[in-house]
């Protein structure tokens, strides 16, 4: 809850210096050798040296990102967490999973943080490093904090504030009292803690300069204390002066903090505006830096002060995303200790394929050489220069035979890698589409249930009405897992599901009832113009049904407040023609050439702050293709956007047919 924010600090970076002689493509200014090329967009590292310098500059870009830029600093980690184990480099093993455990300790993942951290410990002992396993333990301790082991927690920071004061450490004695005032803060004891906070401070101004992060987060711990303790006034000032620090810094996880510990301060002050203010731009940031826990703390702080505003749409919407978070945190970790099963498989892998290699060229060398010595013995009598010649000419054969038996051997290894890393990718293609379907219909079964418990006495009608929409999103999601079952047989071109004669009204009309509160939450209207006459197709109902959502669902996701959504069916060439029209602010032509690809991330955002996994058009658009129909855009900045997907008709519907149904009825 945001109870829980405040600032800690962690230690342990041992052993390397800062990247700043370096520029971001890890190469010495005066040196020709390059250790790694980074991609700033991406995160990812590129060339990497197999040696113990590139490990340790990786180790110090990671180290000095921490604050600036988590993914870089995530991705600089487990780069060199893979390398050390690759080339034994202890050291800088034990510094890869301190930095890996303090970014999942960011993350919120603290089994993993846990995990990396004993890990180091485990190396530094043996490597006989005092001052690391020191920063180590505190580490742990900031873990037990946050698993609310607060005892545990306690007797490793004080020991970590004894053993800094006898070695004369007081910077990094001052690191474990300011973590002793959040671990009293934490239980609701800010008298304590208060205590802890200033002496936190006062260490800082005697070891650093006053403009130092450990002084600036001393100050903000203290402003946070204050209001806490109901002086809203006094807390003012500290927080102001944390904010502007780090902002001129840069520390984005630092700001993150800042603006939701400010959020609150605000919002007890009854200054809903400014509250608002620095809810939304803590979600900006911890979105940007993928901190799961804070976009959680984020949207419950902005459903908190909507509700406080009577706005209780708004509320509902973020108290929505604060749960789907909740539930998505788990998940998440489980995904990231499968990611890390299958690194150290991988690394395992290597390391077996490179000894393999070497026992097969020492087995061939030996071999060829047994070969040259028997030849040379039964030649050894012969003095004919011809018979000379023959035997260099026979062993050089033999020789070039071998090199390409471990060309093809080599060649062999490859493919097989490359078919792993296919079965991956399809692998990772299969969760992230189930997830992506399932998140709309569970979303929709949550929002009735919370809206249900907000009607204090709802009459049978509105009962029925949410009963209904409850059937209808439970159906959906078993739909949907029938047909991700089948996939991959999409992938291949052929649909395992029946192919029948479909209504495209009658669908499109089904998918629309799903959108109206979505719609209604942004006054926007959904305006529809049918053909004249009832149009099929052939195919399937379930995966038609899915391309009008996305489609749907991406129009009034990107439409503004009070516009509307035009839907329109129609025949052009014998085909039947939707097009979905939105009033948005349209797509750049350079978005336009990857709209349709797997996790594109495009330049426009929603205009309800609702979240997008840059899935949606890809599935519409293997759907679409399923069905033998066709799907493209046309937009113009500022002018809105129309989405158009074509399938074959299966003609109108014909007289005998609507009797038919009209006795049915």
């Amino acid at each position: 809850m945001l109870l829980k924010i405040f600032i800690l600090i962690a230690v342990a970076f041992w052993g390397f210096g800062t990247f700043s002689p370096r520029n971001l493509y890890g190469q010495n200014e005066n040196e020709e050798e390059h250790y790694f090329i980074l991609n700033t967009e991406t995160g990812e590292f590129l060339e990497i040296s197999r040696t113990s310098e590139a490990i340790d500059s990786l180790l110090s870009l990671g180290n000095e990102m921490r604050n600036r830029n988590s993914r870089i600093s995530y991705h600089a980690a487990r780069e060199a967490l893979v390398l050390s184990q690759e080339i034994g480099y202890w050291e800088g093993l034990a510094g890869a999973y301190n930095l890996a455990g303090i970014k999942y300790l960011d993350f919120g993942e603290y089994e993993y943080a846990m995990d990396h951290f004993l890990k180091a410990i485990e190396i530094q002992e043996q490597l006989d490093n005092e001052e690391a396993i020191t920063g180590l333990l505190n580490n742990i301790a900031l873990v037990h904090i946050e698993e609310e082991n607060y005892d545990k927690a306690a007797e490793y920071l004080l020991a970590g504030v004894q053993k800094r004061e006898a070695l004369g450490q007081q910077e990094q004695a001052a690191i474990a009292i300011n973590n002793l005032g959040v671990l009293y803060r934490r239980q609701g004891i800010y008298d304590e803690a208060m205590i802890y906070f200033r002496q936190a401070e006062k260490l800082s101004l005697e070891t650093d300069p006053p403009d130092s992060v450990l002084h600036m987060i001393a100050t903000l711990n203290i402003g946070n204390t204050y209001r806490n303790q109901g002086e809203l006034n006094q807390a003012v000032g500290y927080m102001e002066k944390a904010k502007e620090y780090f902002e001129r810094k840069n520390y984005q996880i630092s700001q993150i903090v800042t603006n939701l510990v400010m959020g609150e301060l605000y919002r007890d002050r009854q200054e809903f505006d400014e509250a608002l203010q620095y809810a939304y731009a803590s979600l900006e940031l911890a979105q940007n830096e993928t901190q799961r826990e804070r976009i959680k703390d984020a949207h419950e702080l902005i459903a908190k002060i909507h509700e406080d505003l009577g706005s209780y749409q708004e509320a509902y919407f973020h108290f929505q995303m604060y749960h789907e978070l909740s539930d998505t945190l788990l998940n998440l970790q489980r995904s990231n200790q499968i990611n890390e099963m299958q690194v150290r498989f991988e690394v395992d892998q290597k390391n077996r394929e490179i000894e393999l290699l070497n026992k097969e060229y020492a087995l061939q060398e030996a071999e060829i050489a047994q070969q040259v010595m028997l030849k040379r013995f039964l030649l050894a009598g012969m003095f004919s220069l011809l018979v000379i010649v023959s035997l260099l000419f026979y062993t050089n054969r033999e020789r070039k035979k071998n090199n390409r038996l471990l060309k093809k051997r080599r060649k062999e290894i490859e493919i097989r890698n490359k078919q792993l890393a296919q079965l991956n990718k399809e692998k990772d293609e299969f969760l992230s589409i189930a997830a992506h379907d399932l998140r709309n219909p569970l979303s929709a079964v949550k929002s009735v249930a919370e809206l249900i418990e907000m009607e204090e006495n709802p009459d049978k009608d509105l009962l029925k009405d949410y009963t209904n929409l409850i059937q209808m999103s439970a159906d959906r999601m078993l739909n949907l897992i029938n047909n991700l079952l089948n996939i991959q047989s999409i992938n291949e071109g052929v649909d395992l599901n029946i192919t029948e004669r479909i209504d495209v009204k009658e669908s499109l009309q089904q998918s629309l009832r799903h959108f109206g509160h979505s719609a209604d939450a942004k006054n926007i209207q959904l305006v529809t113009r049918y053909h004249h006459q009832n149009e099929f197709t052939e195919g399937n109902t379930n995966n038609l049904i899915r391309v009008f959502d996305n489609l749907i669902s991406n129009a009034v996701k990107y439409s503004p407040h009070n516009t509307v959504v035009n839907i329109r069916t129609g025949i052009v060439n014998d085909k039947i023609r939707i097009s979905i029209h939105d009033e948005g602010p349209g797509i750049p032509a350079e978005d336009q050439k990857k709209l349709f690809g797997r996790f594109t991330r495009l330049s426009n955002r929603p205009t309800g702050n609702e979240s997008s996994t840059g899935l949606g058009l890809y599935i519409a658009k293997k759907l679409t293709t399923s069905m033998n129909g066709s799907i493209w855009c046309e937009s113009k900045p500022g002018k809105g956007t129309v989405f158009y997907v074509e399938f074959p008709s299966a003609g109108k519907k014909n007289r005998e047919e609507v009797k038919s149904a009209a006795g049915t009825k």
